[in-house]
């Protein structure tokens, strides 16, 4: 909630942490392609303590109610996954465990990070919009499926109306993107990964970029 709160918060900026290092104007390529994949290959694993590091690095700066808060979240995770660990061991149950966690949790986190990349990787736009790509089915199974994601592909009416339920994200989207020229709206999630795949050669985020690119000679 802290990392995703500060993503609200700093969407694409340099203090974005779920965007580190892509959002870090300056940072090398190799660096950036190597927490990508990391991120796409072994995301269920990698993003978590991307982001616990990165939480871990603004300690001095929060309120002693989150410290305790976080310290007692990751010493509950250690302890639970601990045990259940000294359990599987115990028992012999790594061919269920495999089967029943890590292949589904692998799963899970490659299509989260694939999700996270198509919202916003590539994108250097001025306005929360223009920074996030947005997803808007019209016929009646892309609207089944999008419900069974709580519509999380309106993304753009998602960060310009956080508070808003998720069950009202379709009906404001219009009135959101009403102009129609602020952000990139697309008709499926595969026209959305298209537009996404590319930057994935040159992972970036954010109008900071921008000010890089046009002061590098010819």
């Amino acid at each position: 909630r802290h990392v995703h709160h500060r993503h609200h918060a700093h969407l694409a900026g340099p203090a974005d942490p779920e965007f580190w290092p892509y959002n870090l104007p300056g940072s090398p390529r190799w660096l950036r392609l190597v927490y990508a994949w990391l991120e796409i290959t072994i995301g269920w694993l990698f993003t978590p303590l991307l982001y616990s590091v990165r939480t871990a690095a603004e300690m001095k700066s929060m309120n002693p109610t989150r410290q305790r808060r976080l310290f007692g979240e990751w010493s509950t995770l250690v302890v639970f996954w601990g045990v259940l660990l000294l359990i599987v061991i115990d028992q012999g149950w790594w061919p269920l465990f495999v089967v029943g966690h890590l292949v589904p949790a692998w799963l899970a986190g490659t299509l989260q990070t694939l999700r996270k990349f198509t919202e916003h990787l590539g994108l250097a736009g001025d306005t929360i919009l223009a920074m996030t790509r947005t997803v808007v089915y019209t016929g009646s199974v892309g609207r089944a499926a999008s419900t069974t994601q709580l519509h999380v592909e309106h993304h753009g009416t998602h960060h310009r109306r956080a508070r808003i339920p998720w069950n009202e994200l379709p009906d404001v989207t219009p009135t959101v993107y009403a102009t129609g020229s602020e952000g990139p709206l697309f008709p499926n999630h595969l026209a959305a990964v298209r537009d996404m795949l590319p930057h994935l050669l040159d992972p970036k985020v954010g109008p900071q970029w921008r000010a890089i690119t046009s002061s590098s000679p010819t």
